[in-house]
């Protein structure tokens, strides 16, 4: 900088980006900053990419491509991964470097930390999304002047599969699509309609045919118990539905078996709340003999879960940007009633011909089925994607 002043600076930086992306032009002046006391020296250059999309036109897009430039340099070089002598290596060598990227609604990025320590280096990436806008920091640090030979087949292993993934390609469509063709975002808005659609639909239905189809033997029975293997498909198919109709019948027993006056109906909507209530009175019912020794203590924990997965599926939907697995456990809540509905099902037994009525596969039980399995089963495939993405 004494030498050849800040011109000569900024034509050696500017040259070296447009090496890069040769269409860059100098936004404004660079600035130089001083610190003498602690001996820092900044340089800071503004450029404009004028036209930095690669374009596909055969396949209507572009790409944009974001390198840690500094860290790629001094990172060492894959030479092949048989040595008998060592690696040399700049040392010491000490860097940071943090790409952000700035981006609208459109994109959605996955959040990353992995950090790789051996005896000759520390290397660390860690990727954040929040608020639109991607950051990706890298830090590399060398120990000591080498990588031992008995170290380099699997070090510079690394070294070769971490310099191909240095960066980011961030993609866009050249020609907006069309206004026929829906984007992720409003498929998953339509998709959410449909099901909420699905929910007031199957309420109106039950209300109409199925709400007094037990009204024969009712009174023979605890509460509404359904075979558990019906129960679980039940829940599966409907995501979760079938269950609120479930907890229905059973506010019903307990108003025209036990004769107390409550709307039912109000109390199975808000089941969030109304579990609270229902379940430890699920607990103290029936015989001892047939009451499960786990399920009194279980209770409120299990209205506390039932009541967490409602609340995780509001909070879903108003932040997108959530990590896939929350969506994965709110599907998987589904499971929550099934330790209740076993408990039921015991304080019934000696009553299975009663048990068993409630148990079929009427027309109206078909018809559910064919309603929901469409869209039960593109969300549990989705789920299937979501746990195989985290386990595998």
């Amino acid at each position: 900088y004494q030498d050849d002043g800040l011109k000569d600076i900024e034509k050696t930086f500017f040259e070296y980006f447009a090496d890069f992306y040769p269409s860059i032009k100098i936004e404004k002046p660079t600035e130089v900053e001083i610190d003498k006391s602690d001996a820092i020296f900044t340089i800071k250059a503004y450029y404009r990419i004028v036209d930095g999309w690669e374009k596909d036109e055969d396949n209507n897009r572009k790409t944009i491509w974001g390198l840690p430039y500094e860290l790629r340099a001094d990172f060492p070089v894959f030479s092949g991964v048989a040595r008998t002598a060592p690696y040399t290596i700049p040392y010491p060598a000490k860097i940071r470097q943090t790409l952000i990227f700035k981006v609208d609604d459109e994109y959605e990025f996955d959040d990353k930390d992995e950090p790789y320590e051996t005896d000759a280096f520390k290397y660390r990436e860690v990727n954040t999304f929040k608020d639109e806008v991607y950051k990706e920091v890298y830090t590399y640090e060398t120990k000591q002047d080498n990588i031992a030979a008995e170290d380099a087949s699997d070090v510079l292993a690394f070294v070769n599969t971490t310099r191909d993934d240095f960066g980011i390609s961030i993609q866009n469509f050249i020609t907006p699509p069309a206004s026929s063709e829906l984007s992720e975002k409003q498929w998953t808005q339509i998709i959410l309609g449909l099901f909420g659609l699905l929910g007031i639909g199957a309420a109106i239905f039950a209300a109409i045919f199925a709400q007094n189809k037990d009204l024969e033997w009712r009174d023979k029975l605890l509460f509404h118990p359904v075979p558990l293997p019906k129960f679980i498909l039940l829940s599966v198919v409907t995501l979760g539905h079938f269950q609120i109709y479930w907890l229905y019948k059973n506010w019903q027993w307990i108003k025209t078996v036990q004769k107390d006056d409550i709307w039912p109906v109000a109390r199975a909507l808000f089941a969030s709340i109304m579990n609270f209530a229902l379940f430890p009175r699920i607990a103290a019912e029936g015989d001892a003999e047939n009451r499960y020794k786990w399920f009194s203590a279980l209770s409120i924990p299990l209205a506390i879960l039932y009541f967490a997965s409602g609340v995780l599926d509001r909070v879903i939907l108003r932040i997108p940007t959530l990590p896939d697995w929350l969506s994965a456990l709110s599907m998987v809540s589904v499971l929550v009633l099934i330790p209740v509905a076993m408990q039921v099902n015991k304080y019934n037994t000696g009553r299975e011909e009663f048990v068993a009525l409630n148990g079929r596969f009427t027309w109206t039980t078909w018809l559910l089925i064919a309603v929901y399995l469409p869209l039960a089963a593109v969300s549990w495939f989705g789920v299937i994607l979501i746990i195989q993405e985290m386990f595998v």
